[in-house]
């Protein structure tokens, strides 16, 4: 009984939502079947955030108390704090001026959460983004070092020019216009053609594992559930 409730139910609920879903796509009149599961997910993923959380209190509360990591879990553990703090004042300033159902669906951004965003997450991610260039550059370094065959030495060599000409094109430091132009078209050229053709590939990619991934799931080859 306990193999069936652990190995047979999950797999099987799976399945059968799994199918339901993709048969949606395929017989428009059950959009309304898909549309309730969609809205399931979306509360099942809300009460598995709880677990999340806890899990992340306790491993990182153990960190602390046997000093692993204690600096980063205290920051951590402190930035999950305040921001949920914050998050829970701006639920409370905005109880009186938004309905509950906007609230619900996360369809407002308060004051403070925005003044957290602006104020807090942009220029960190401005100053991470400031970091790039030394980044590549250390990169570029660190690959013609150690590197010793024609091939990758050529690849770092590539990659090495490649990173200096989109940074100068994005950023032109000569003041000389037909220089800067031409950093400036090779940088576009560069985004636009083999980084984009890269960027597709990958993409592809990804969606081929995706959907193998699915397939295998539907047709029960593999059990997440019971991992």
């Amino acid at each position: 009984m306990k193999r069936f409730v652990t190995a047979i139910i999950p797999p099987a609920i799976i399945m059968l939502v799994g199918w339901v879903t993709l048969v949606t796509y395929l017989w428009p009149a059950l959009a309304g079947a898909r549309a309730l599961l969609v809205e399931l997910a979306v509360i099942v993923a809300a009460f598995a955030m709880l677990p999340g959380v806890i899990s992340v209190m306790h491993v990182h509360g153990t960190n602390i108390i046997r000093g692993r990591g204690r600096f980063y879990s205290l920051v951590l553990l402190f930035t999950f704090v305040i921001v949920l703090l914050l998050s829970g004042l701006d639920v409370a300033l905005s109880a009186n001026r938004v309905t509950g159902e906007a609230l619900a669906q996360q369809a407002m951004s308060g004051v403070v959460m925005t003044h957290v965003y602006e104020y807090v997450l942009i220029p960190i991610q401005a100053s991470l983004t400031a970091l790039l260039p030394f980044f590549l550059a250390f990169a570029a370094y660190r690959t013609l070092r150690i590197r010793r065959t024609v091939g990758s030495t050529l690849g770092a060599v590539v990659f090495l020019v490649t990173a200096m000409v989109v940074l100068l094109g994005q950023a032109p430091l000569f003041h000389l216009p037909e220089l800067d132009s031409g950093l400036i078209a090779a940088r576009e050229w560069i985004m636009r053609v083999p980084a984009m053709a890269g960027m597709r590939g990958i993409l592809l990619g990804v969606a081929l594992g995706i959907i193998a991934t699915a397939l295998r799931v539907l047709i029960g080859a593999d059990r997440p559930s019971s991992d």
